[in-house]
């Protein structure tokens, strides 16, 4: 009797953490064809390097894209707000992707600027990224989405801090 109880239990519970888990990835993973909010979209030039800073609610992407033709390598640095900081100062996980938009704001593709970090670590200074990618021909614009954790001091009692931004 136990047994069943225990495995209609896992059942369930596995259930709802991969409902649950299927809904993040669709958050940092959208299917090509979604379509990002206006107000969101960076123009992409197209040719030789482009350099500016994106600023979120959590953080600023300063980024560099130079693109030859296809190829392109984007580079920067994540800055987390100071105001969040000051609070939170231990980065838990981070996760940045720009992605790839058409002249509708779809999406064609999208890339990784996860930069690299020691988790639990105090961030005291930029967070550098570097990734080499393939920027679709029909890519017009981009737009990014970050989401992640950042906590306290672990002599202080504190849940942490969750930053995310989608821009679909």
């Amino acid at each position: 009797m136990k047994t069943k109880f225990n495995l209609r239990l896992f059942a369930v519970l596995s259930a709802v953490l991969f409902f649950a888990l299927a809904g993040c990835v669709h958050y940092m993973n959208p299917k090509p064809g979604t379509v990002a909010v206006a107000q969101f979209r960076i123009p992409l030039s197209g040719v030789g390097k482009e350099k500016s800073v994106w600023k979120g609610k959590h953080l600023d992407i300063a980024y560099k894209i130079d693109q030859k033709e296809e190829q392109a390598e984007i580079s920067g640095e994540v800055r987390i707000h100071e105001n969040l900081l000051m609070s939170f100062p231990k980065l838990t996980r981070l996760r940045v992707k720009v992605h790839f938009l058409d002249d509708h704001g779809s999406v064609l593709a999208s890339a990784g600027i996860t930069p690299l970090y020691s988790s639990y670590s105090e961030v005291t200074e930029p967070l550098v990224f570097h990734t080499d990618t393939v920027i679709p021909p029909e890519a017009v614009s981009i737009v990014f989405s970050y989401s992640g954790l950042l906590t306290g001091q672990f002599n202080e009692p504190s849940e942490g801090w969750d930053i995310d931004f989608s821009p679909f």
